[in-house]
Formats: structure tokens, sequence, C-alpha cells
């Protein structure tokens, strides 16, 4: 996770797109899309990468924290059981299996809390992809356009995978800030639009002298 990100199961979309006028599969012009490369060479899934990883940091630091807490109870326990007795141990070995039993619960909970985020952050790339596949297919006249995974042999075909890439990043981006907004390369104007205040002077005016 830390190396590459794991895209979820919501990767398969379709992509087989069956275009009119188009009578025999022997004549059909097919191309293949690695999208697991798309969406890691795109800006958007570069930048959800980046944020992905950060988020499951967060989450991995918490456990190792948790992890490590429970090995020094571990280790004090088995130092305690030359001096308790057998009843006072039992119990204190029960209270460490029932936090041990959370530590793994709270796993899951990550677990299922890194995938929701996953699935929030390549929804929107992947509707992007989607329209992207449909005007190249169109346009092209491609009859299929299929997952490069997918395809185990075909006589001919064409991979349209960094012609996807340079397509989406010719898009306004679908990444968001984690605020709901999305992000713009765009600047503010300057003068009133950049928050500074109007002088009051409209241009050529001039004071009356005093007399």
């Amino acid at each position: 996770m830390r190396q590459s990100m794991r895209w979820m199961p919501v990767l398969a979309l379709s992509l087989a797109f069956l275009l009119p006028g188009i009578a025999r599969a022997e004549e059909a012009k097919i191309a293949v899309v690695d999208l697991y490369k798309a969406i890691s060479e795109t800006e958007d899934g570069k930048k959800a990468k980046d944020q992905l990883e950060t988020y499951f940091d967060k989450k991995q630091k918490k456990l190792d924290s948790k992890s490590e807490t429970l090995k020094s109870k571990m280790e004090d326990l088995q130092e305690k059981e030359k001096v308790l007795d057998k009843e006072d141990y039992d119990a204190e070995v029960e209270a460490l299996q029932q936090e041990i039993v959370e530590l793994q619960g709270t796993y899951a909970d990550y677990q299922k809390q890194v995938l929701e985020k996953e699935q929030k952050l390549t929804e929107p790339i992947l509707e992007k992809l989607q329209g992207i596949l449909e005007s190249i297919g169109k346009k092209e006249g491609y009859a299929f356009i299929l997952r490069a995974e997918a395809v185990a042999w075909s006589p001919s075909y064409t991979d349209i995978t960094d012609m996807v890439v340079q397509e989406y990043n010719k898009l306004p981006s679908a990444f968001t800030d984690g605020k709901g907004k999305k992000k713009s390369g765009s600047t503010k104007d300057s003068g009133k639009k950049d928050g500074t205040k109007d002088s009051g002077k409209k241009s050529g005016e001039t004071k009356p002298k005093s007399k």
C-alpha cells in the first residue's frame, strides 16, 4: 500500500463499446487500455494516490502505537506471572486478551475506512475516464475498447492507454482538496479582485482646491 495504490474492484466498469455500422467481428477495430497505468499516470491519479497513502499512514501509525502498547503489557504480564496469585494473573490475562480482540476490530475498521477512502477518490476519476473512452471509441471508430488484462489474445488491437492519459490531463481536475471543493490552477485577478481596497477616487478625478 505504501509503495503503490491498490485500486479497488470499483475499476470494474464497462469498457466495451459497440458502435453501429460494423457488421463482422473479424473486421472490427479493437483497442485496449491499461486502466491501472492510466489512473496512476493521470495528474488526478497521482494526487489521489498521495492522499490515500497519507491517510493510510496515519491509520497505520495508530495501529503500530497500540500494538507496541500491547506488546509491553504482554512482557510485563510474563514477569508478573511469577509473583501474582493465579486468580489475579488470570484476570489480567483475560483483560489483555480483550484488548487484543479490540485491536483486531480496530484493524478491520481501519481497513474498511481505507477502502472507502480509496473508492471515494477513484470514483470521479473513473467517471471522467468512462467519458474519454466513449469519445475515443466513437471518434476513432473502435468496435470495442477492452481492459488490457482481459485480453488473452487478439489478432490485432491498438493500445490507447497513453492517448487516454493525454486526453484526461487536458480536462479540469476531478480531484478535490478533501473539503468537497475542486482544485483549480486559476489565480485571482489583481486589483479589486485580490482583496485590495478601492482608494475611493475615480480615474481622472481631482479634489477641489481649498480657498
